[in-house]
């Protein structure tokens, strides 16, 4: 009798903890209109933001995006093989956002505004549904909407119309899922494991849901509940992910494009860590800092090791922060001092949230366009090749390069990087770039007969030097064409 009673006492002591360490129970929220007012406000304003950056901004994955999708609904086919390139043209081709790029060249086909929308929809669910997540454990007061307008302002470079951005969607679908679990019991987090599979047909990002499971199991463990159900579907999710189109070679790819040490975690922005040098950077610094200060300060196992864990990933590459800006609002909320709003406030509040909503409205409108902006792309050199050097090879931006692949010219390099070319390529495509090494010889090697690049770029400039005539300038880009004479064998002035 007693060592049951102990354990009866014990169990409760551990569910009292928990509660506890959670934040309490669901805290009520007296006034309709005061918790309205200041959702809205915020929402509307991550709005007018999403919609801002979506319309200045067209990411360079953008247009191999559409060129997949058009292969997959003209064709009929799943992208196995090369069909853009001269360098690797019909070698295997992991196209692991093969979906997703049919369904954005099925919403440009419409307009490309509609595209805008979805993905600016994408982009600000995740925050709508952390914040919804933080207030089950406090009111909905300034300091919670701030925290998650803030986090919004460090994950903003990542808000572009690219397949990635289904990514935090499902991290936070996840943590809901596993939270609810936590908190209520919910029979709900079986969907964990399709989950995860739709994920893994959607983008390779799907390793973050089984590293978000592997923070619960860890817990279960800690808490002593859970444990045989954590560790079954983190082994369900484990498996479910080999039935894709690609079989293990996807999980291959996701691997070693996440934690290998290749050439483009060296080279590309978002791959490397960030650079708190950069002036756009600070915010992300001082979220880390209060993350970590949260996060080590939360008696919350789960939290600890979900905030914990996308911080140490934000510090290994940029492409994290997404997950860590959304960890902020996760683990930092429940544990903030609540500030309620004035009723004073709610006057400024009903001004400001229909003259946001119109300001959206009315930048969504003027940039609304059939097709993806070409501003920044060279169409004029393109169409100078097309009419003076037909079938050559040309070097060219690796961001102009996905353009060109849209537009049917077979490229050097473009920006689907190890989902087909070997690290040799892209180490050549970066020596050329960055004129290093025997870049002059990897010219040669690959016979490119014309290099389209900014004219202010460092290869153009040593272009200029070596003797290579300028062609063509256009908006953006100039066109150099090879010297009929050899070039010099000397390189090393030019490194």
């Amino acid at each position: 009798m007693m060592p049951a009673m102990a354990k009866d006492r014990q169990q409760s002591t551990i569910a009292d903890a928990g509660d506890q360490l959670r934040g309490g129970a669901p805290v009520d929220e007296s006034s309709r209109l005061r918790v309205l007012l200041p959702v809205t406000a915020v929402y509307s304003v991550l709005l007018f933001s999403c919609v801002a950056l979506h319309a200045a901004t067209v990411n360079s994955d953008l247009w191999v995006r559409l060129a997949s999708g058009r292969l997959v609904l003209e064709n009929h086919v799943i992208p196995r093989h090369d069909p853009f390139t001269f360098t690797v043209f019909g070698e295997r081709w992991i196209d692991h956002e093969w979906v997703l790029g049919a369904a954005m060249y099925a919403l440009n086909n419409i307009s490309y505004e509609l595209l805008v929308i979805a993905a600016t929809i994408t982009a600000l669910l995740p925050f709508i549904m952390m914040h919804r997540l933080a207030a089950k454990y406090r009111a909905n007061d300034w300091l919670l909407l701030a925290l998650v307008f803030f986090s919004a302002l460090v994950g903003w470079r990542s808000y572009a119309v690219r397949p990635q951005l289904i990514n935090p969607l499902f991290f936070v679908v996840l943590v809901w899922l596993i939270d609810s679990r936590r908190r209520t019991g919910s029979s709900l987090i079986w969907l964990a494991v399709p989950l995860t599979l739709l994920w893994a047909n959607l983008q390779a990002g799907f390793l973050v849901s089984l590293a978000v499971l592997a923070c619960w199991a860890v817990a279960a463990l800690v808490e002593r509940r859970d444990r045989s159900i954590s560790l079954a579907i983190l082994a369900a999710a484990a498996t479910v992910p080999l039935l894709n189109a690609y079989g293990p070679e996807l999980y291959r790819y996701a691997l070693g494009a996440s934690l290998g040490g290749n050439v483009d975690r060296a080279l590309v922005v978002e791959w490397r860590s960030p650079d708190f040098h950069d002036y756009l950077n600070p915010p992300t610094l001082f979220g880390m800092l209060l993350l970590a200060y949260f996060g080590v300060r939360t008696q919350d196992p789960f939290r600890r090791l979900v905030g914990l864990g996308t911080l140490a990933a934000n510090l290994t590459s940029a492409r994290f922060v997404p997950f860590f800006a959304l960890s902020l609002i996760y683990v930092v909320g429940p544990q903030l001092p609540q500030i309620a709003l004035a009723k004073r406030a709610t006057l400024t509040l009903r001004v400001l949230i229909p003259t946001t909503l119109m300001l959206s409205i009315a930048m969504a409108l003027s940039t609304a366009t059939n097709h993806a902006p070409t501003t920044r792309v060279p169409v004029a050199g393109l169409q100078f090749l097309r009419e003076t050097a037909q079938g050559s090879h040309v070097y060219a931006d690796q961001s102009w390069a996905s353009y060109m692949a849209w537009s049917g010219w077979p490229v050097f390099f473009d920006t689907r990087t190890h989902q087909v070319f070997p690290e040799e390529l892209v180490g050549d495509y970066h020596k050329i770039e960055r004129t290093q090494g025997d870049w002059i010889a990897v010219l040669d090697r690959w016979r490119i007969d014309y290099v389209m690049m900014p004219p202010d770029s460092w290869l153009g400039e040593a272009l200029d030097g070596l003797g290579w005539p300028r062609l063509f300038a256009g908006d953006v880009e100039v066109i150099w064409k090879r010297p009929s004479k050899p070039l010099p064998d000397d390189t090393t002035k030019h490194n």
